[in-house]
């Protein structure tokens, strides 16, 4: 899954920044050009009239850390990370498969959630979150809760 992933998208490493967004959210913005206290509280201060999403910020601060003005880097840290929301969803999908087909066929299980896995991972819709530098939001909320889904223990019932 992680090599179709980078072969799908190994076009997208040496894209540039855009004009849409990543020069107000990355390159001009100030907050996340260095980790110090003051930057990191104004992260997870919310600010009127302004989007509030410091997870979101906090990343650029740490790509920004990493790798700079170099967009090369965040590229290829989006496309790791839709490489392992794809293999969340893949390990999801044979857990939920198995409980709404009990008696399927295990090798049954593990070519639909491959299937489903791979279709997402190579999807066209997909391209806007991986080669686009401020549109890794969405890829990291799914690696998130993809991977968070496929730890939970989906044979105990919710306490809620």
């Amino acid at each position: 899954m992680v090599r179709v992933d980078q072969y799908i998208y190994a076009n997208s490493l040496d894209g540039a920044f855009t004009n849409w967004d990543d020069d107000k959210l990355v390159l001009h913005n100030e907050t996340i050009q260095s980790l110090s206290t003051a930057n990191l509280m104004a992260i997870f201060t919310p600010e009127r009239a302004q989007s509030f999403q410091p997870i979101r910020d906090l990343s650029y601060a740490v790509d920004f850390a990493l790798w700079g003005e170099r967009p090369f880097g965040y590229h290829v840290v989006n496309t790791l990370l839709h490489a392992v929301g794809s293999c969340f969803l893949f390990l999801l999908l044979r857990i939920v498969l198995a409980q709404i087909r009990p008696g399927a066929p295990l090798c049954w299980r593990d070519r639909t959630a491959l299937f489903v896995a791979l279709m997402f991972a190579v999807h066209p819709v997909q391209v806007e979150s991986v080669a686009w530098i401020s549109s890794c939001k969405y890829i990291k909320r799914v690696a998130v809760e993809w991977g968070s889904a496929s730890r939970r223990d989906w044979n105990t019932p919710d306490n809620c």
